[in-house]
């Protein structure tokens, strides 16, 4: 499956493209892209077991799986068009390391798109929904400048995530020679909501979903922490009290997709 969010964000596949699906699963980017045009596409995961799974569903001779860690990742240097990357960046210690890789692994004008854990949701110490004041579900963030690991029960028993605050990963990125043309915050679409009426946003949302708008320039929102919000060619929109309160309740869950475009050398 590819969500729709990073679906709009994948340049045009063409016969001559050679894409790479990092922590593929089962294989669903990989067989969405020979339907696509792509030239090669190999999948790369940790788990023989996925992977087996990932043979099983169908066969392709444009794909190619292989057992690979991404704390080990090694890839051919100027040999990708495409690289993606669904929910894996922030379970890998050495980012920095395995970015640069990445990029290198790139031909000049190629892309990485990816998505990945979202702060709030890294950052708490016990990440659960509780119950706060009138009956509304509260998210607990707390330590969310301590950047290290963290251990959670989801979605397995002793899963160690990396927390990393918001500006870390954009800067990564940026440091490694990357540049960043698209930044999204998931957010549930009609259909998702008809599925999953839990994913329902509260009625003090601190924006109204599927806005689209030009935004180049984003100042970090936290929430105790909110200063406000500037859009290209706008002023700063003030932070409002109420504001960081919403933000915790929202029982959203964002993963952030990123479209960063290779630089020429």
């Amino acid at each position: 499956m590819v969500r729709p969010a990073m679906q709009a964000r994948l340049p045009p596949l063409l016969a001559s493209t050679c894409i790479v699906g990092l922590d593929c699963g089962f294989g669903w980017f990989c067989h969405w892209t020979t339907t696509h045009h792509a030239l090669s596409v190999p999948g790369l995961d940790l788990s023989e077991n996925v992977l087996a799974r990932a043979c099983e569903l169908g066969h392709d001779p444009i794909i190619t799986y292989a057992r690979q860690d991404m704390e080990t990742l090694d890839l051919p240097a100027g040999a990708f068009d495409l690289t993606y990357s669904s929910l894996v960046l922030h379970y890998t210690r050495d980012l920095g390391t395995r970015l640069a890789i990445l990029h290198a692994s790139l031909v000049p004008g190629g892309y990485f798109v990816f998505s990945t854990g979202h702060p709030i949701y890294t950052a708490p110490s016990h990440p659960d929904w509780i119950q706060g004041r009138k009956g509304t579900r509260v998210w607990p963030l707390n330590d969310y400048q301590l950047e290290d690991p963290r251990t959670t029960d989801w979605p397995a028993f002793g899963v160690i995530k990396q927390h990393r605050t918001l500006g870390n990963l954009p800067n990564l990125l940026i440091g490694t020679g990357f540049a960043i043309t698209h930044v999204a915050e998931w957010s549930p679409r009609d259909q998702g909501l008809a599925a999953h009426p839990d994913w329902a946003l509260p009625a003090g949302r601190l924006c109204p979903p599927h806005k689209k708008t030009g935004v180049t320039k984003v100042t970090p929102v936290f929430p105790k922490s909110l200063q406000g919000v500037e859009k290209a060619g706008e002023p700063a929109i003030p932070g409002h009290p109420a504001w960081p309160e919403a933000m915790l309740r929202s029982p959203c869950h964002p993963c952030r997709p990123f479209r960063p475009c290779h630089l020429p050398a």
